[in-house]
């Protein structure tokens, strides 16, 4: 397909919002431009990036390209968008020691300082062997196929991913490489010239503002210093420039040294701006000479023996307090704060850049071109504000399937008060009651799906899920809880009581309902909680694992970027209050002052990622209930696609009624695809259209042809599958097999055997390659899975190839082989294990085979 000239290889047919995007990228791209855009969930955005940038790439070869995100699990999975591609470009993945350091030794404490160590002492083996996993690793790989690489080949992952970046045509990195000027120097990244991509770029600004902010402490200064005097003994002869240092850190400290002017915050602090940070840093001598001299030291112009006298967190601090001191001396102190003050008795001095478009612009005027993308980035002049920069081009992408999606306001409850979620009202019992009774009422809609609730704070959810669990026991303040479902001692107590026994209660439909209701929805098994520590991995396999879970989590929390809530996991996604940043907070009072907007900015910035955790593809479908009135006055700052489909619900009870009916809807619609159409099977939501099967939510053009298999929008062909690449019927390429080659040739007729070759294929496929002799061949293919040997002999070639010429045919048994096949059943999408290593599976095997011709 042509898109601005720019002919662009789609794995199948691309969706409208795909072109869209693919067209402003490359836009981008040809003018030398800056893009942003927002592409909702389930649009295909990945796709869309790589493939217009490596088709423009293809023009441009001289062009290096930069694919930046948040986390290393989004880029995991942009390299796995790029398998299903037909590009093949080299790649490289960056990632600190931290994620890629193999040494057990280095790991025990700081990675960074041992692992500096052990590589100038020539002890760490890992190090030694990274030429070895240069050569080794294939041109496409993501971070842990590169850590187990390395463990095969004893290859260093943290430097040879350095030195694949010196020739990779795509570096994927977390996007905090870029913007920090630091990291760029010390990972080597040189952006002249070159593309820079940025998706899930909905946290640019504060990386930005990150990245020209240092924090120090006191304690931290005072161990640089006894770090100083040590260096001084091993290092005499750098004794001027190890003075300077001396002197500039004693002054640093002195900085810290102000009287508290501010004391209705959390912690004790003094806050200076602009001038005010010159003025003071001059009062302690801290003045641009000194930075000047900072600039000359040794320290500065790699030398490698003195820089052996530090520990790299003391190199990392002195470049970086340097480089801030020198942008504040150079005309940018207005965009600075200074915060003297922290915890109680620990003093801090915090240098806080409080205009990310320092950072941004510094790369925005070295890069070729630079787009930044995100699902949630509307509206568009709130980033352009933040980040003092007018973006050449923009996109607000169409949603793939609107109708599958349904949002609603919900104003009150089932008392008909204002569901008002400030801080007064949140910590009342009527509150979370309320809270409660909505989550289960819609989790009870959902029935078969999960439900994702998000709250303000852990202290919130602690809260909610405590006040659940009363609920669900005979305590007292529980039985009088939950007016609309009541609990199990409730429900028992009234089931049981002769008084309503008399009067028909037991049989009334509001307390038939609280009984068919309370075994679910009052029983918290399937409730989950999102904590404050590492365990959320673990939360969310159990979540999973659930018929119909409810998990309570944290605005800007782990389940709010990164976790795929896809299809059942999230039917319904429920945002309580708002997560507005603590205003006590100094930091946050600064950024409210300094810029208007940005604090309803970041409270709607998290909002919208919350929302995004539902619908997760074309085929995917759910609903969003925003619980708190205050959304009203404030629906123009929802993410365009969502703001779009939001309708406002006055009762809690007609809100319920009508999502069910959507769920109703919803279900029948995945009723409707699971169904056999045209002797094609179609099953989990996978529809196969005049042939062509759409997996994933992706459309594949040419569909199952003659047996070859497709897998995330590529065709098979020939015994293509997962990178393994047939080139002319004879060699298999295997990029996981340790940079190995499977090769079969046939030395007497290779035409013939290349003919065979895609017979055999045209009807089965293997994962490793194909057998082009008979079964005692040497040059036989094996791949075991699951306890079997998969493999195609000479007879099944032959008995297939009379299948495909002639027709369906009574032929002898005793022509197929004893070794079983894996058997793909062409009408349709479902894999089957036939043939054990007995005859009658065999047999079984060829009836299925030759039956379904005659359907």
């Amino acid at each position: 397909m042509k898109i601005n000239s720019i002919t662009i290889a789609f794995p199948f047919k691309p969706y409208p919002a795909q072109i869209l995007t693919c067209s402003k990228i490359i836009d981008c791209l040809k003018n030398k431009k800056t893009g942003i855009i927002e592409s909702p969930t389930g649009t295909g955005k990945s796709i869309a990036i790589l493939c217009a940038v490596l088709a423009w790439h293809a023009h441009n070869r001289d062009t290096r390209i930069f694919i930046c995100s948040r986390t290393h699990k989004q880029l995991d999975q942009l390299v796995a968008q790029l398998r299903s591609t037909v590009y093949t470009p080299k790649v490289c993945v960056l990632a600190s020691r931290r994620v890629l350091c193999l040494n057990r030794n280095a790991l025990k404490g700081d990675v960074n300082s041992t692992c500096r160590e052990l590589v100038k002492k020539g002890e760490c083996r890992y190090f030694m062997g990274k030429e070895r996993l240069v050569k080794s690793i294939g041109d496409v790989h993501d971070i842990e196929e590169l850590r187990q690489m390395g463990e095969k080949c004893t290859g260093c992952p943290y430097y040879a991913s350095r030195m694949l970046s010196e020739s990779a045509t795509i570096t994927f990195m977390p996007y905090n490489y870029v913007v920090d000027p630091m990291v760029r120097h010390t990972m080597g990244i040189e952006l002249k010239n070159s593309v820079v991509i940025v998706d899930e770029a909905h946290n640019i600004e504060d990386a930005c503002r990150s990245a020209g902010s240092i924090e120090l402490t006191n304690n931290t200064i005072d161990i640089m210093l006894k770090e100083l005097v040590s260096a001084y003994r091993r290092a005499e002869e750098y004794k001027e420039d190890l003075m300077v240092l001396n002197f500039f850190l004693r002054k640093m400290r002195d900085v810290s040294d102000v009287k508290m002017t501010r004391s209705n915050l959390e912690n004790e602090c003094a806050c200076f701006k602009g001038d005010e940070i010159v003025q003071l840093l001059t009062h302690k001598q801290v003045v641009p000479e000194l930075i000047a001299k900072m600039r000359m030291n040794a320290l500065f112009k790699k030398n490698e023996e003195l820089k052996d006298a530090f520990s790299l967190m003391f190199l990392q601090t002195i470049e970086s307090l340097v480089s801030v001191l020198m942008l504040i001396f150079s005309g940018k102190a207005p965009s600075y704060a200074l915060i003297v003050g922290g915890a109680p008795g620990i003093p801090t001095i915090n240098f806080m850049l409080l205009d990310p478009d320092v950072m941004f612009n510094a790369v925005v005027q070295h890069v070729h071109a630079l787009v930044v993308l995100s699902g949630t980035l509307t509206p568009f002049s709130a980033v352009e504000n933040e980040l003092n920069h007018r973006f050449a081009y923009s996109l607000v992408a169409p949603a793939v399937a609107q109708h599958t999606f349904c949002a609603t306001i919900l104003k009150n409850t089932r008392t008909g008060a204002d569901m008002l979620g400030t801080y007064a009202h949140a910590e009342s019992f009527e509150y979370v009651d309320e809270v409660i009774d909505v989550i289960y009422g819609v989790s009870e809609s959902v029935q078969g799906g999960g439900t994702v609730v998000f709250l303000p704070s852990y202290h919130a959810v602690n809260k909610v899920f405590g006040r659940m669990r009363m609920r669900s026991t005979g305590s007292e303040a529980g039985m009088r809880a939950g007016a609309v479902f009541g609990n199990k001692a409730w429900v028992n107590k009234m089931r049981t009581d002769t008084t309503n026994k008399s009067i028909g209660m037991n049989k009334n439909p509001f307390f038939t309902r609280k009984m068919a209701n309370h075994s679910v929805n009052n029983r918290i098994e399937n409730v989950f909680i999102e904590t404050n520590d590492k365990s959320f991995d673990k939360t969310f396999a159990a979540y999973k694992k659930h018929h119909n879970p409810i998990l309570l989590a944290v605005y800007r929390g782990k389940a709010s970027e990164g976790t795929d809530f896809k299809d059942r996991l999230a039917r319904a996604v429920i945002l309580i209050g708002m997560p507005c940043p603590n205003i006590k907070e100094v930091s946050v009072e600064l950024m409210r002052n300094h810029r208007p907007g940005w604090y309803e900015n970041q409270i709607f910035k998290a909002v919208n990622q919350a929302i995004g955790r539902c619908v997760r593809h074309r085929l995917d479908w759910g609903g969003v209930f925003l619980v708190d009135v205050r959304y009203r006055r404030d629906k123009e700052r929802l993410c365009g696609w969502c703001r779009d489909r939001m309708v406002y619900g006055e009762y809690f009870g007609d809100v319920v009624e009508d999502f069910r009916g959507f769920v109703r809807k919803m279900k029948e619609m995945d009723r409707g695809r699971n169904e056999v159409k045209n002797g094609n099977e179609v099953k989990d939501g996978n529809e196969v259209k005049d042939g062509n099967e759409v997996k994933d939510g992706n459309e594949v053009k040419d569909g199952v042809k003659y047996g070859n298999e497709v897998k995330y929008g590529n065709e098979n062909r020939d015994g293509v599958k997962y990178g393994n690449e047939v080139k002319d019927g004879n060699e298999v390429k295997d990029g996981n097999d340790e940079g190995s080659e499977n090769r079969y040739r046939s030395n007497n007729n290779q035409k013939e055997n290349e003919k065979d070759v895609k017979v055999v294929n045209a009807y089965n496929y293997t994962e490793h390659g194909t057998n082009t002799g008979n079964e005692n061949d040497s040059n036989t293919v094996k791949k075991k899975n699951n306890g079997k040997y998969e493999g195609i002999s000479r007879a099944v070639e032959e008995e297939i190839g009379k299948f495909a010429r002639d027709g369906v045919k009574d032929e002898e048994e005793n022509d197929v082989i004893e070794l079983g096949y894996k058997h793909r059943r062409i009408n349709g999408t479902k894999d089957e294990d036939v043939m054990g290593d007995d005859e009658e599976g065999v047999k079984r095997a060829r009836v299925d085979e030759r039956s379904k011709y005659h359907d």
